[in-house]
């Protein structure tokens, strides 16, 4: 943990499986970062390849203490991640996801933990004339990335949002990726009350967690990942007309009501820590989501959920009337 001479401890939370081909670059680039108090945790989900062997093989270049490697629940690349951001036994200053195959840019966690500093600053002084509550302290960064292939060639960028983090938002769409998020103690000791939950994404569950508890989010318009995209991508990206379509069919299919619902199931486990508009916010859209017909084209223009761009939200409608959400 931090001292008075030292940098705040960051404690980086990888998942991985198969990935032999590209984990060594990513682990390079964390060496690489300019914050250079940082330990690695390697949950493997049951890996194949020499995926392992090679994160060993560089944890033991890396100096002793820096890495700890367990073996994942195997249930998915969402349960693996949140088995580790809801072990108690895992302290540090802050927190970061890290995917097995991106490249970080040096200055990543540099610029993620100044941002929490900061909030932490502005909100101790404001605690001194009892102008904040608990959810206050709940800190999530996250921002754009750039998507390469096999090689460092960036060939696009991310979305650059626009429109403010909300649970409004959070409930039916993720801000930002899990490989550029960094969080404080206090949203991990939050994320560990809750506990582990069979969620539709682990990135996407701690967005809805920080905005349902009404915690801060600083979306970070720069790029500080280079987010790899390959056949073997759990999330593809999300600009292009092919990654649009893609992501419609996958919509009139039903499986982003099928993900949305998800995350909805798991609230009913952990209603209470949302805050109490919010609670009543997604009690609301449930209730319009099981609609007739009618009643959903009456009810959109009362309904407060939004995505991050105006097409999108378009979309959201189109698909809240045909029940496709």
């Amino acid at each position: 943990m931090t001292n008075s001479n030292q940098e705040p401890l960051v404690l980086i939370l990888m998942g991985t499986f198969n990935g032999e081909r590209f984990i060594r670059e990513q682990l390079d680039s964390i060496a690489a970062q300019t914050h250079k108090n940082w330990k690695l945790v390697i949950s493997d989900d049951g890996s194949t390849d020499k995926t392992p062997e090679i994160a060993r093989q560089w944890a033991s270049e890396v100096g002793e203490g820096r890495v700890e490697f367990r073996e994942g629940p195997r249930k998915g690349f969402a349960q693996n991640f949140l088995s580790m951001a809801c072990d108690s036994n895992l302290k540090a200053d802050f927190y970061a996801f890290s995917d097995q195959d991106d490249i970080w840019i040096k200055e990543k966690i540099t610029a993620a933990v100044h941002l929490a500093q900061k909030h932490k600053t502005v909100i101790s002084a404001c605690e001194i004339t009892q102008q904040t509550s608990p959810a206050d302290r709940l800190f999530l960064y996250c921002g754009r990335t750039a998507y390469i292939k096999d090689g460092p060639s960036i060939y696009q960028y991310s979305s650059n949002y626009k429109k403010p983090p909300s649970f409004a938002n959070a409930i039916v769409q993720c801000l930002a990726g899990g490989n550029t998020m960094l969080f404080n103690s206090e949203l991990k000791n939050l994320i560990g009350y809750i506990g582990v939950l069979p969620v539709a994404s682990h990135d996407w569950w701690l967005y809805q967690v920080v905005t349902g508890a009404r915690g801060h989010i600083h979306y970070d318009r720069r790029h500080y990942v280079l987010y790899r995209q390959s056949e073997n991508s759990l999330v593809g990206e999300n600009r292009s007309l092919g990654a649009n379509m893609k992501r419609l069919r996958a919509a009139l299919s039903g499986t982003l009501k099928k993900n949305i619902d998800q995350n909805i199931n798991c609230w009913e486990k952990a209603r209470e820590y949302l805050d109490p508009a919010n609670r009543t916010l997604l009690e609301n859209f449930t209730k319009r989501q099981n609609g007739r017909f009618f009643e959903r084209i009456l009810n959109i223009k009362n309904l407060v959920i939004y995505r991050q761009s105006s097409v999108q939200t378009l979309a959201f409608y189109f698909l809240f009337i045909i029940k496709k959400i």
